[in-house]
């Protein structure tokens, strides 16, 4: 989920658009260029198994977070 924010800071000004994006490269859900929103996305647990299994670098993620409020595990 790659988030942005809006408006100017330091010196430079923030293009927005915060997305989620689904395991197969394609947004989900897109926030506009120029105001504050909440976005959120349905993300099917299966897809993401399926991708995470397919993928060596995204099977290997499962166990690398400590904390378990951050961890979401799949099977």
């Amino acid at each position: 989920m790659p988030a942005n924010h809006i408006g100017a800071t330091g010196g430079w000004d923030a293009c927005g658009s915060s997305a989620v994006w689904g395991p197969e490269g394609r947004p989900l859900a897109e926030a506009g260029p120029d105001r504050q929103e909440l976005i959120t996305a349905d993300l099917d647990p299966r897809q993401l198994r399926a991708a995470r299994d397919s993928e060596p670098m995204l099977r290997d993620l499962r166990d690398t977070t400590t904390h378990e409020r951050a961890r979401h595990r799949l099977g």
